[in-house]
């Protein structure tokens, strides 16, 4: 008599080193099929790797996109607009 066996999977491992130092960059993770499914057993669900986001943080000497923003002044009802400029070093 044959019994199905459903897959697993291994845990994922370590993430890798991020792509970037700064910027945005990506890193990774990968798993590993420790049984793969018999005799009509449950198929894995899932991915083996998986990608994440990482150091989004601006590099230093770069410049943010300028953000523009409407105030309206309540009492006179004047439109103002302010320019924003971050300058980082």
């Amino acid at each position: 008599m044959r019994y199905q066996v459903d897959c697993k999977w291994s845990s994922y491992g370590n993430w890798s080193e991020c792509s970037a130092t700064c910027g945005g960059g990506s890193r990774s993770s990968s798993r590993a099929v420790l049984q793969p499914a018999l005799d009509g057993g449950k198929d894995c669900v899932g991915d083996a790797h998986q990608i994440e986001k990482c150091n989004s943080d601006p590099c230093p000497g770069t410049f943010k996109p300028l953000a523009f923003c409407k105030m309206r002044a309540i009492e006179k009802s004047t439109e103002i607009t302010l320019l924003k400029i971050t300058i980082r070093k």
